[in-house]
């Protein structure tokens, strides 16, 4: 007898896999004076980093090739979790971003969580 679980798990870390592997070439590694960060390529010459701690002005910006280039965070210069770097590589494609809200009929529109009621069965 045969465990369906491994059939499960089988597929779910084929599907992972590849899921990781179209993402991987999209990410960076994002090097200031004070740190170090990963981010992505978000559009072409733009990097999203979710950390502050890069601070402001100039920043290597390592591919997922291993090359690196120059760039600068052009946004935001305050105390917001993201920034935003610019460096020149337009060999380097963005990543392709979902349209679609994960789990967005469980929040109100004040980003409360909603009362989610279960569904009778009929």
């Amino acid at each position: 007898m045969t465990d369906p679980t491994a059939a499960i798990l089988s597929s779910f870390s084929s599907a992972l896999e590849g899921h990781v592997a179209r993402a991987a070439a999209h990410v960076v590694s994002v090097h200031s004076h004070r740190s170090r960060a990963s981010g992505f390529v978000w559009k072409p010459g733009l990097v999203v980093t979710a950390t502050k701690r890069c601070g402001e002005g100039e920043v290597s910006i390592q591919l997922a090739n291993g090359t690196t280039s120059a760039g600068h965070i052009v946004w935001p210069r305050s105390h917001h979790r993201y920034r935003l770097a610019a460096f020149d590589a337009s060999d380097i494609a963005p990543v392709e971003l979902s349209t679609r809200r994960p789990c967005a009929d469980r929040f109100d529109r004040g980003g409360r969580r909603a009362r989610v009621r279960p569904r009778r069965s009929a």
